[in-house]
C-alpha cells in the first residue's frame, strides 16, 4: 500500500472513530542539542489538521518547556516529563 492510500485510509478511520495505524511517531525533544525528556510531535504532524483526534487527550500545545525566553515558541507536546519552571517564583517574585 502506498503512502497516499495509507493516509486516505487513516483519514477515513479517524472520521469514523475507528482504530488506525499512525504514520509517524512522536520524537524526543532537544533544546540546545540536549535531550529534555519531553516528547513532541514532528513537523509533519504539527501541521496536520487531524492531530487532535489522532493523538488524543495526551496532546498539549504549550510554550517550549526549556526555553527561558520571554516569548518562547509554542510546541505540540505528547509527553511532558520535564516541565517549565517559572523564573519569577524561583527568584522570590511573583
Amino acid at each position: 500500500m502506498n503512502a497516499i492510500q495509507t493516509a486516505k485510509n487513516n483519514i477515513h478511520s479517524l472520521e469514523k472513530k475507528k482504530p488506525f495505524k499512525k504514520c509517524y511517531s512522536e520524537i524526543e525533544e532537544t533544546f540546545r542539542t540536549k535531550k529534555t525528556g519531553n516528547k513532541v510531535l514532528g513537523m509533519t504532524c504539527s501541521f496536520c489538521s487531524y492531530k487532535l483526534p489522532c493523538w488524543g487527550s495526551k496532546l498539549q500545545l504549550l510554550p517550549q518547556q526549556q526555553s527561558q525566553g520571554k516569548n518562547p515558541k509554542w510546541v505540540w507536546y505528547t509527553e511532558v516529563n520535564n516541565p517549565r519552571k517559572d523564573n519569577a517564583l524561583e527568584k522570590g517574585g511573583g
